[in-house]
């Protein structure tokens, strides 16, 4: 093992989490049960958060780290960027970006199921999620919600995350992660707004140093497609304003407009705010802050931009390095693309 290289060790922890989720994936799918959906849900999220994307990626992650011990186990929590953010004002950036982050992935999964529908692609109707009153709205909340919050960032913007960055740099790290995070999902339907969900939530846990502002976000993106759905099941309570917000938007060409502009501006709105984390919340100075940069250019610097590093400290990753990574990569997209050939064929 100690000729393996630290991220060929920490993928392999990766690859097995996802093996072992693909597999369950299969189980859940093809064994036949007198369960409820509703309870079979229920078990597929405890299942695939806790040991699939918990405990197995921990496991391995402890045992295939160059030293054992209590230090080496702080000294992963601080690789997994488990810490208090460079400055507590990033903050008043990040409770509004849960808002725009939310508008931005609707937006994406609006574009996808357009496309698609172009492309012929035929939609199936899954077994909805039943919310028989408040209490189930606070229990998928907390299973749907919280569990892929903690469970979901850590094995990608934590495992994954850490040991992409062992001959990579950080346009790597994100764009790869990212597409880990997006083939995780194994469906052709989530898998452009979980990459674009993923870009956004890489790039804030390294210009903040924290994983605690992406787990925010993700936390509160499900959350509020908890809430939408449950509004859609319960018209007549508190939320039920949000069914009509998207009866508006889905039974008139003028909602259609008016939803594509509001979704628009929150894109931008989203930019603006990862622009301003970056420049009055990120990193300190004196860390590397040069690479791939998009934004405004003045007076020789850019003030307004999203710069990320493109320098390779340790060197360029070898075929031997990327081996887990390939794996997992061919497994999962297959799977995806499958759904997709799936829904045109059917």
């Amino acid at each position: 093992m100690n000729k393996l290289s630290y991220r060929n060790r920490m993928l392999i922890g990766y690859c097995v989490s996802m093996v072992g989720l693909s597999l369950l994936n299969l189980i859940v799918g093809v064994v036949p049960t007198t369960m409820s959906d509703n309870n079979l849900n229920m078990m597929f999220t405890l299942l695939s958060q806790i040991l699939c994307m918990g405990i197995i990626p921990l496991c391995f992650s402890i045992a295939f780290r160059p030293v054992r011990g209590i230090p080496d186990l702080r000294q992963m929590v601080r690789d997994y960027h488990y810490r208090q953010p460079y400055n507590p004002k990033v903050w008043i950036f990040v409770l509004p970006l849960c808002i725009s982050f939310y508008l931005v992935t609707q937006l994406m999964a609006r574009l996808t199921v357009l496309l698609l529908t172009l492309l012929q692609f035929t939609f199936t109707v899954n077994p909805a999620t039943i919310y028989t009153g408040p209490l189930d709205l606070v229990k998928w909340i907390a299973l749907g919600s919280l569990l892929p919050a903690v469970f979901e960032e850590f094995t990608h913007r934590g495992v994954a995350m850490d040991a992409l960055k062992d001959r990579g740099n950080e346009v790597s790290m994100v764009l790869l992660s990212s597409l880990l995070f997006a083939a995780m999902h194994t469906n052709i339907i989530q898998f452009f707004f979980a990459f674009g969900g993923g870009l956004i939530m890489g790039f804030l846990v390294i210009k903040t140093g924290s994983i605690y502002p992406a787990m925010l976000l993700h936390f509160a993106n499900n959350t509020f497609s908890h809430m939408e759905s449950y509004a859609s099941q319960h018209p007549d309570s508190v939320l039920g304003f949000l069914e009509k917000i998207n009866a508006f938007y889905s039974n008139s060409i003028a909602g259609l407009v008016v939803s594509f502009v509001v979704l628009i501006a929150a894109a931008f709105l989203t930019i603006f705010l990862l622009m301003c984390i970056q420049r009055y919340c990120g990193r300190p100075e004196g860390l590397r802050e040069r690479g791939l940069r998009l934004g405004k250019q003045k007076e020789g610097k850019y003030q307004w931009a999203i710069t990320l590093d493109t320098y390779r400290p340790y060197g360029k990753p070898t075929l031997a390095d990327n081996v887990p990574l390939i794996a997992v990569l061919v497994v999962t997209l297959t799977m995806t693309v499958f759904t997709y050939v799936w829904g045109v064929l059917r």
